[in-house]
This record gives structure tokens, C-alpha cells and sequence, in this order.
């Protein structure tokens, strides 16, 4: 197993006989060849800032596009369920004009439990709780998502197959290109903030596709 980042393991798996590991300060290798993604290509990245900023992700080669759904499913555990971090970003591409760094989407681990934010330039952000995090076995998500910088924005969430989010509105901040996705571990500047330690994520059963079907039915586990 690689020290720090992405690794395949198959010390943690939550079915099949292997899963993706992500640590903070990594060196990140591409998903296996089977994965179905956007694209079978991959970019990577992983840095560390100044005052605490750690980042170790991974992105989906492709930009998302607007008014079409997107379906995304993983399943991942963590290792500290105090150690507050984004672990999964739909992440814009910032324009000249965009006065601030927020992102449409981020799955979010604070203080224990799981955390849903939606962000636009032309709405009031929302956020969801979506209850506390179990990091002895791995939670199952299903994401479905179309980008609208209108009223015809949707983000639906199920956690384990069961309904949590069903939110309507804006979730775009506009620019010349759409989103992408981004999965792994980033804590941003705490600036001085309590983070709860470090933080270790696990990816497994990782799709992400473009369909016209509401959410189709899921593996039933308590959410």
C-alpha cells in the first residue's frame, strides 16, 4: 500500500476484492481502467498550503454539462469522523469575476457528522445534515444532479438507498465551462480553527454517468 494518497487496498473493501484508499499529502494514481467514469482518463493533484490548507484529490477528466442530469455513486468510509474535511466536491471553473472561491457541491465531514452544501452566485447557500458518520463500515451514495444557475436546478442525494436531499434552485456559478467532479480529501485554511486531526478516505463502487432517469432503485441500507 503507498504511504500518504491514493492506493488500492484490500484491507478495507466494502464488496469486491478491492477498494481505493485516499490520505491527505498524497501521491495519487489514476482509478483502475474499468471504472465507469465521464472518461477512463483522469487528471490528479495534491498539494499542501500554508496555514493548515492540505489537499489530496482526484479529478474527473470532463467538464459537466448544464441542464443535463448526472448521475454520481460511491461508496467511501472514513477514518476519523472528527477530522473536518471536504471529501467529494462538484467544482466550478472559476471565472475573472467570480468574487469568491465557493463550490456548487461538497460532501463535507464535521464534527461527526456528514454535511451537504449547495452554493450559487444567485441564491442564498443551503445546507443539509445528513446524520452521523458510522466509520466502521462504508456509506453508499447516489447523487443525481443538474447545473442551473435557475429555479430548474436540482440536487437529489440518497444515502444508503434511502431519500435525504431533494433540493430545487440555483447550484451554478456560471463561466464559459461547466463543472467537474472531484473526489478525495481537502481541508481548507482552518485559520486557526480547531480540524480534528488527520483524515483518511476510502472510495469504492465509483460511477459517474449522464442519463435522463430519475434515481433508480438502490442497495437498501440504514441510512
Amino acid at each position: 500500500m503507498a504511504s500518504n494518497g491514493w492506493a488500492i487496498t484490500n484491507a478495507v473493501t466494502d464488496s469486491g476484492n478491492y477498494a481505493a484508499m485516499h490520505t491527505l499529502q498524497a501521491v495519487a494514481v489514476k482509478p483502475q481502467p474499468d471504472a465507469n467514469l465521464l472518461t477512463t482518463a483522469a487528471v490528479t493533484e495534491h498539494s499542501i498550503g500554508p496555514e493548515g490548507r492540505a489537499r489530496s484529490q482526484i479529478a474527473v477528466k470532463g467538464d459537466l454539462e448544464r441542464g443535463k442530469y448526472y448521475t454520481i455513486r460511491f461508496s467511501n468510509k472514513v477514518s476519523n469522523p472528527n477530522g473536518n474535511s471536504i471529501i467529494f466536491n462538484i467544482h466550478k471553473r472559476r471565472e475573472q469575476s467570480d468574487p469568491n472561491g465557493h463550490q456548487p457541491l461538497s460532501l463535507k465531514v464535521h464534527n461527526g457528522r456528514w454535511l451537504l452544501t449547495i452554493k450559487s452566485l444567485s441564491a442564498k447557500s443551503r445546507r443539509y445534515d445528513l446524520g452521523e458518520i458510522d466509520n466502521s463500515k462504508f456509506t453508499d451514495w447516489e447523487l443525481k444532479v443538474k447545473f442551473s444557475a435557475g429555479a430548474d436546478g436540482s440536487v437529489q442525494v440518497r444515502k444508503n438507498g434511502i431519500d435525504v436531499v431533494d433540493d430545487r434552485g440555483p447550484n451554478d456559478f456560471g463561466g464559459a465551462r461547466g463543472p467537474y467532479v472531484k473526489f478525495g480529501v481537502y481541508r481548507p485554511d482552518p485559520r486557526g480553527r480547531a480540524t480534528g486531526g488527520s483524515q483518511t478516505a476510502y472510495y469504492d463502487n465509483v460511477t459517474v454517468s449522464r442519463d435522463e432517469e430519475p434515481l433508480a432503485a438502490n442497495r437498501s441500507r440504514n441510512p
